[in-house]
């Protein structure tokens, strides 16, 4: 055991900085889980901001924005959106119906994508910005 004062020998410290970066590097990986593509296009949405990513489970419950009907996506091409935006943007409220979609990736290109609708939740209409998954 070191005294108070002592220093670490090099090869200890190095040993301590390894394990800390290994520490960080977990920790960092296992707090992200959302990776945004791009943000909705559509003038219909006004100044609501409508992010276009992917995520885990868990943070879509930490954002409120959990399917209460289908799911979250589990394929590609598939996509869950809040009801707002659906309104917003004339979506039906129907399980595996089409969706179209205008987005703008994170290089300022403008897309239009197909989707196939397969969840939807609640939001209230107070809020300016939400997520399509």
């Amino acid at each position: 055991m070191r005294r108070r004062g002592e220093r670490l020998s090099k090869a200890a410290l190095a040993v301590c900085t390894v394990l800390l970066w290994a520490a960080l590097f977990y920790i960092v990986k296992s707090s992200v889980r959302l990776s945004t593509v791009g943000q909705l296009s559509d003038e219909a949405l006004g100044q609501r901001s409508v992010k276009l990513a992917v995520t885990d489970r868990e943070y879509a419950e930490s954002v409120l924005s959990i399917p209460a009907a289908g799911r979250l996506p589990q394929a590609e091409g598939e996509i869950a959106l809040d009801e707002f935006t659906m309104d917003s943007l004339g979506i039906s409220r129907k399980l595996g119906a089409p969706v179209t979609l205008r987005w703008t990736d994170q290089t300022g290109q403008v897309h239009t994508s197909e989707f196939t609708l397969c969840g939807w939740w609640a939001s209230p209409t107070n809020f300016t910005e939400a997520c399509a998954w």
